[in-house]
């Protein structure tokens, strides 16, 4: 075993020890989830202010910390290694580069490798994913990898005891994220020992780097590094662990890339650090040319590049060749969703509040906390010196609370400032951001924003899909074994008659061979029941209070039922309440809107992300709103459902959304011939209709979202399925001809972030 091509053995006093007390590992301040009502205690454990903590483990130590508006920061004491002509222009380029990096008009430079390194840190990267942006990373690097751009891609390795589970056998480590996924096999590349702040003062940890490599069907190899760590990382994606809340745990992974990049860049000054484990695995992983932060989790990457590098210079502690490589690296941070900021500023209490932000500022920047964030400086004062209310934003990385009470960090805002370009998921969204009609989608964030957009440096990029891997061909052998239904398939070359004859017999098949089953109520025998039930483990159905009993359609009935589904997370952004009123205001209107027309069917599927909120909107629409015979045409399953399947089976897929960034699921259903009635926000309106196809049927974008708006959307689509199929099959044909693939012909989403980042593929 070696530490940077030294024995272990001759530099064994050089590693930094890790004296374990099992008291430190309690956490100050529960999660959102388990907050207590004592604002006192936790556990039992007090809550103590971390000055307070600080002054009490060591009377002498108030000199390593510093007041910034309330929050304590570790203030270096020890000058010795500091050139002070270097110390004093470190700490004028840490106040400057957020102006620069938020007002200098955009300069794209060239890249001149022919194989470029771009690292990529996100939280999710399917299949350990929660929700749209673990379908992203994985997507960007498939596609980037396919044009000879390596990206290695760091996410956290989160352990969950049952579920995702670390093992090894000798000298063999495999991962798993959930018990039904397949062990990833792993080589253990190297420990730093890094430090991290809690509770008023610092420890530290050591953290574990895994390498998973594989190949595409091209043979390209690709890298996903986890980064693990005891206590931090346990539990699910987005909860609290038992050392951290949620941004905590985010500073920590964002800190242990920077790390690692210095480590790959200057290995001689981070020697008494480190311990490598394979050294081919660790020379495999080639040091940055550019990264790409995903959103709000990886954000405090971009501070480190720009500020600790600088200051870790200054004081002799990193090579002039190596803080040149990362305070100018090319960073895109891409904003997947910005109501979700990464900020202290939430529910908890003042002090839980304020020991967050402490714990975070000070594990992010060590000894140099207070330097950095007292010059962090945003430059609102210099850009609108008149608006008093800026100057709580004149601060990167401390936002101050209007009563200047409660001052708070906040992870996007430090991506927005300090990357060289923050690229929303699509343009529409991009112009959202800014507008001052919607400033409840970034709040406070949105002055930055607009300058960022002013210097050309917010630029929205569409979400893409891998349409091979999602259009029916490619379903129909995951369809037939969760489901049991043999699925027809066709594809853009497929003439639109028999297009539409195929997607007409899965609407036949599936709904008398699975959903009716499904419904249990009118399963026509005993052993199709139970065939059915094995294959929908983990689907409830929810009847509502008044039960459910689905029509017995003859085939012709059938033909002429429209079916319209909706399905996904069920969240409040979703416009699950709006939708369930317009389908009310549907039903009710039936008689004088559509006189005679067989009624629609309703498949509302997905899992419920609130606590059961979402999922009580729908059961109320079922058991109180509707009549029996309304409530009969109305099946939701809840939890882990064959999307694909019910999609396909669908004449129409419904996106009530009250905003979306970009959405995923309107491509999904696009690629499987099924057209979309959704609200015209955010991604939607690049995606639907666009390039004078019709594919769809949208909201006016001039009105607000409201359940009459979306009732009259709705309405438009099943005027055409009933009235002008003619119109209908060009929706069907244009929806499967729709490609937003991440790239072909050398364009699409790859090539647009490539090209931001100074790189021609």
């Amino acid at each position: 075993m070696k530490i940077l091509g030294i024995s272990a053995a001759s530099d064994k006093n050089r590693m930094v020890s890790l004296k374990h007390n099992s008291a430190n590992n309690v956490a100050i301040f529960p999660n959102k989830k388990t907050k207590q009502n004592s604002t006192t205690s936790f556990k039992g454990i007090p809550l103590v202010d971390p000055r307070t903590a600080l002054m009490h483990t060591n009377p002498n130590s108030t000199k390593y910390i510093k007041d910034f508006y309330g929050i304590p920061l570790l203030n270096l004491t020890e000058v010795s290694t500091r050139n002070n002509g270097v110390y004093a222009a470190a700490l004028k380029e840490i106040e400057e580069v957020g102006l620069k990096k938020l007002t200098s008009k955009s300069q794209i430079t060239q890249l001149d490798k022919e194989h470029p390194n771009v690292w990529s840190i996100t939280s999710e990267f399917a299949p350990i994913k929660e929700g749209g942006l673990g379908s992203v990373p994985p997507e960007v690097r498939n596609n980037a990898e396919r044009l000879g751009v390596n990206m290695p891609t760091f996410i956290p390795m989160y352990l969950n005891e049952g579920s995702a589970t670390l093992s090894k056998v000798g000298d063999k480590y495999t991962y798993r994220f959930k018990k039904d996924d397949n062990r990833m096999p792993l080589d253990k590349v190297a420990t730093i020992k890094m430090d991290v702040y809690r509770n008023g003062k610092s420890e530290t940890i050591p953290v574990n780097f895994f390498l998973h490599t594989d190949k595409d069907k091209d043979g390209n190899e690709r890298q996903l590094i986890f980064i693990q760590t005891d206590n931090y990382f346990d539990g699910t994606i987005y909860e609290g662990s038992a050392k951290s809340e949620e941004p905590e745990k985010f500073a920590i992974m964002s800190k242990a890339v920077y790390e690692f990049a210095k480590l790959k860049m200057d290995g001689i000054n981070a020697a008494k650090n480190v311990e490598i484990h394979s050294e081919e695995a660790f020379s495999a992983i080639k040091e940055p040319d550019a990264m790409i932060l995903n959103d709000w989790q990886a954000s405090p990457t971009a501070a480190l590049l720009r500020y600790k590098s600088v200051m870790e210079n200054a004081h002799g502690q990193l090579s002039d060749e190596a803080t040149q490589k990362l305070k100018d690296m090319r960073v895109i941070t891409i904003a997947h969703n910005a109501m979700y900021q990464g900020s202290t500023q939430n529910d908890n209490d003042f002090l839980q509040k304020k020991t967050a932000t402490a714990n975070i500022l000070n594990t992010l920047f060590d000894k140099y906390t207070y330097d950095i964030v007292s010059h962090a400086k945003s430059g609102a004062a210099i850009i609108d010196p008149n608006d008093k209310n800026l100057r709580a934003l004149d601060n990167v990385l401390v936002l101050r609370h209007k009563d200047a009470v409660e001052n708070y960090t906040n992870f996007l805002n430090m991506g927005i400032i300090l990357s060289d370009y923050l690229c929303p998921v699509s343009e529409n969204y991009a112009q959202e951001l800014v507008s001052p009609q919607h400033w409840d989608l970034s709040n406070m964030l949105q002055w930055a924003l607009v300058q960022k957009q002013k210097a050309g440096r917010l630029v929205g990029i569409i979400n893409g899909n891998d349409y091979a891997n999602l259009n029916i061909e490619a379903k129909a052998k995951g369809i037939k074994k969760g489901t049991g239904v043999t699925f027809e398939t066709y594809n853009t070359q497929s003439p639109t008659e028999e297009i539409m004859q195929k997607r007409m017999q899965n609407k036949l098949n599936f709904y008398n061979e699975f959903v009716l089953p499904f419904a249990k109520s009118n399963a026509s025998s005993e052993e199709l029941k139970n065939s059915v039930g094995n294959l929908t483990k983990g689907i409830e159905f929810c009847q509502g209070s008044q039960g459910t009993t689905l029509p017995i359609l003859s085939e012709e009935e059938l033909r002429n039922t429209p079916i319209l589904m909706s399905g996904g997370r069920l969240v409040s952004q979703k416009g699950i309440d709006v939708m369930c009123d317009a389908i009310k205001m549907l039903f009710d209107n039936w008689n004088h809107d559509f006189p005679g027309k067989n009624k629609p069917i309703f498949y509302i599927a997905g899992g419920d992300n609130e606590g059961g909120t979402q999922r009580k909107i729908i059961e109320n629409l079922k058991g109180n709103k509707l009549s029996e015979e309304d409530n009969n045409r109305i099946l939701f399953a809840h939890g882990r459902v064959p999307m694909a399947a019910f999609m396909a089976a669908s004449d129409y897929f419904l996106m009530p959304s009250k905003f979306e960034p970009c959405g995923l699921t309107q491509g999904e259903s696009l690629a499987l011939a099924t057209p979309v009635i959704a609200s015209a926000v955010g991604g939607i309106v690049d995606t639907i209709n666009r390039d004078h196809k019709l594919n769809g049927i949208l909201t006016r974008k001039e009105d607000k979202l409201t359940a009459k708006a979306f009732y009259e959307a709705m309405k438009e689509g099943l005027n055409i399925y009933y009235n002008n199929q003619d119109d209908y099959a060009r929706m069907v044909k244009d929806s499967i001809d729709e490609d937003f693939s991440w790239s072909k012909n050398g364009k699409g989403p790859v090539h647009d972030y490539l090209h931001l980042l100074g790189i021609q593929k």
